[in-house]
């Protein structure tokens, strides 16, 4: 009985541990939401090869997107 008490109040534990994490994740998932749709020059990721794999929504717009396509663009290649 002991054993199902502690085993219960682990799993409590860790129940709320993971609530309080997600609630820490989603508010900085909003953080990073608000910052990349109030960002004027925009904001760009790139993955470990270098390759653009996310631009925010300003670049849809932008006069020289139709020059060259930027998710196809390596910078490795021009080094």
């Amino acid at each position: 009985m002991a054993m199902e008490v502690s085993l219960a109040e682990a799993n409590q534990r860790l129940e709320a541990w993971v609530e309080e994490r997600t609630a820490e994740l989603k508010a900085a998932n909003q953080r990073v939401i608000d910052f990349t749709e109030t960002a004027y020059d925009g904001l760009w990721e790139m993955d470990a090869d270098l390759r653009f794999n996310y631009f925010s929504d300003c670049y849809a717009v932008t006069p020289w997107r139709t020059l060259w396509h930027p998710l196809a663009f390596n910078p490795r290649q021009h080094l």
